[in-house]
């Protein structure tokens, strides 16, 4: 059997998403079966991120032509009209893109979508929405980022043949979103990353710890600088806890900078006097894991937050394994309560910075 893979993301970018993608696809390398997974790339930089492969992996590059001279052209056309006025190409009401014939030519017997994106083809498809967090924080997303997922996640889960979801919650809101069959719909939990990683040895974490001048103890939070990622929120508590407590908690965090946000989060550190407690580090150098889920282990972290504001499919598949009390990343009504265990969730994060302080500084002991 022929298992083909989308690959549409690169870390750095997409975060997460990236994060479960080549968690995926290093456990797949790991499978003894007859099976063979094709990971289709679009580009020499997620070649050299997923690489080296297993036995039973192979690259496919996609074509940059669709070999139709008529759409090669009409795409070109669109896409100079979009740059000309501003736009990043998903303007007006989106369309789901449709297999030119170059994804059956492979030979596949079962395509696997597993981030956002979606192709209709004429191959047996499964699907990964992750989560529907623009139908329930829509202010996170422009108007053409919440149509275009509209579109694109109802096609998907109502024309694929199996879904793939981590919780029974968000199976319960794919169905009732999308009005799906429920039968197609499966739930496999992803694993936390960091059991595909190596251990670190103490003289690797000493000298990490020195190179980037860390404390000895510290909140560590591994996340891209969206808005959803609650990152202000965050200030605050430790603001507070200053201030009305009387207790400093240093803020580690990883992950790219994103840029529209990145102003309003400097100045919203300058404006709580927080310049001494938080370290942004950016992405993890350790350029052989190519994400910041290595940190943990490197950095010997001794508290995990996640006041991430969305309704997240994944609820700290980082921190999961680690032996570390961890904040967790959504408030009562979310995917939580069903998907974490009591064992190193402490309640629920709270609306407002002065019980989000609580909740951090409970990690912290």
């Amino acid at each position: 059997m022929q298992v083909g893979i989308i690959v549409d993301v690169e870390p750095g970018i997409h975060g997460g998403i990236a994060t479960a993608l080549r968690s995926l696809i290093t456990a797949l390398g790991k499978l003894e079966g007859p099976e063979t997974y094709v990971l289709i790339v679009e580009n020499q930089r997620q070649v050299d991120w997923l690489s080296p492969l297993a036995a039973n992996q192979r690259f496919e590059m996609r074509p940059a032509s669709s070999g139709n001279p008529v759409r090669d052209v009409l795409r070109g056309v669109k896409k100079v009209a979009n740059k000309a006025l501003g736009r990043d190409g998903r303007v007006g009401w989106p369309e789901v893109p449709i297999s030119d014939g170059w994804l059956e030519s492979l030979g596949l017997d079962v395509l696997h979508q597993p981030t956002q994106g979606f192709i209709y083809c004429a191959i047996p498809t499964v699907y990964n929405p992750h989560d529907l967090q623009h139908l329930h924080y829509p202010q996170f997303f422009d108007l053409s980022d919440l149509t275009w997922r509209e579109t694109i996640y109802r096609a998907a889960c109502r024309t694929s043949h199996a879904i793939i979801v981590n919780s029974q919650w968000i199976k319960d809101d794919v169905v009732a979103q999308f009005a799906v069959n429920p039968d197609k719909v499966q739930i496999i939990p992803e694993a936390a990353p960091t059991q595909l990683l190596a251990d670190v040895s103490n003289e690797d974490k000493a000298a990490t710890r020195a190179k980037y001048t860390l404390p000895e103890r510290y909140i560590f939070y591994p996340n891209n600088t969206w808005p959803h990622k609650n990152h202000l929120r965050l200030f605050e508590a430790m603001a507070w806890l200053r201030d009305e407590k009387g207790v400093t908690v240093p803020l580690v965090s990883t992950g790219a900078r994103h840029e529209p946000s990145r102003e309003t989060l400097d100045a919203r550190v300058r404006e709580l006097g927080l310049e001494n407690q938080v370290q942004f580090l950016g992405l993890s150098p350790m350029r052989n894991c190519g994400q910041s889920t290595r940190w943990p282990a490197v950095l010997s972290c001794r508290a995990s937050s996640k006041p991430t504001a969305c309704r997240s499919s994944r609820p700290g598949p980082k921190a999961s394994r680690w032996p570390v009390p961890m904040s967790p990343p959504c408030r009562n009504r979310s995917v939580m309560p069903a998907s974490c265990s009591t064992r190193w969730t402490r309640g629920t994060w709270p609306a407002s910075s002065n019980a989000s302080s609580r909740t951090t500084r409970c990690a912290q002991t």
